[in-house]
């Protein structure tokens, strides 16, 4: 099994078949789906690896974001494999996400500079 570490280090394990598009999981239940699809947040998916069955780097990738989910049912198995569908940022995502991180750093300074002027 090859393994995903989100940029919060949350670990988890994925199928061998999984890519920095697809993460594919062997999936119980939907309880375990939607554990999982809680943790394909814009934070996590800012910065997260891939690990190969060997522990090896496989991938590092910044600036994804979750998709969509597919679940392929083997009927008579006791699992399912549920694949979370991820795709790079495009430029308007990226530069929408840095004019959020230009205004919230302004507002800090803001913040800031009324706190010593009331000081």
């Amino acid at each position: 099994m090859k393994t995903v570490v989100f940029k919060d280090q949350t670990t988890h394990e994925i199928s061998p078949v999984s890519s920095q598009y697809a993460l594919v999981l062997n999936t119980v239940d939907q309880e375990e789906v939607s554990e999982f699809e809680a943790l394909l947040t814009p934070e996590n998916l800012s910065e997260f690896m891939i690990f190969d069955e060997d522990g090896n780097l496989e991938s590092k990738n910044n600036n994804f974001v979750y998709v969509s989910t597919a679940n392929n049912s083997f009927g008579d198995s006791d699992h399912d494999e549920t694949t979370f569908q991820l795709a790079p940022m495009s430029a308007k995502d990226l530069r929408i996400k840095e004019l959020e991180e230009e205004v919230e750093t302004q507002a800090e300074a803001i913040e800031e500079l009324a706190s010593l002027v009331a000081g």
